[in-house]
């Protein structure tokens, strides 16, 4: 049985995938900052056209990968598999 890290320790990364969601981020952090847990976001943008990526660099509490265009699903899977530094990882 593992045990938990420390308080205010990142149990798991959160890779999420995102392609102009600029309205659905602010339900989604509160929702991810509201977990009994805490837990690092690891957000991959996928080329937004949107507020998305304004948005999330003025989050200090989130890590951001740019792709800069859209390279697929498959790749921001891969990019943020590959930032992940956790040993549980969640994919939304």
């Amino acid at each position: 049985m593992s045990t938990l890290p420390p308080h205010g320790e990142a149990v798991a990364d959160v890779i999420v995938p995102v392609l102009n969601e600029a309205a659905n981020l602010d339900e989604l952090l509160r929702r991810l900052r509201a977990l009994p847990v805490v837990v690092h976001p690891i957000f991959v943008d996928n080329g937004s056209t949107d507020r998305t990526l304004e948005i999330l660099r003025g989050e200090s509490d989130v890590e951001l990968i740019e792709h800069g265009e859209n390279l697929g699903y498959g790749a921001s899977l891969r990019d943020g598999l590959l930032a992940s530094r956790r040993d549980r990882v969640v994919i939304i």
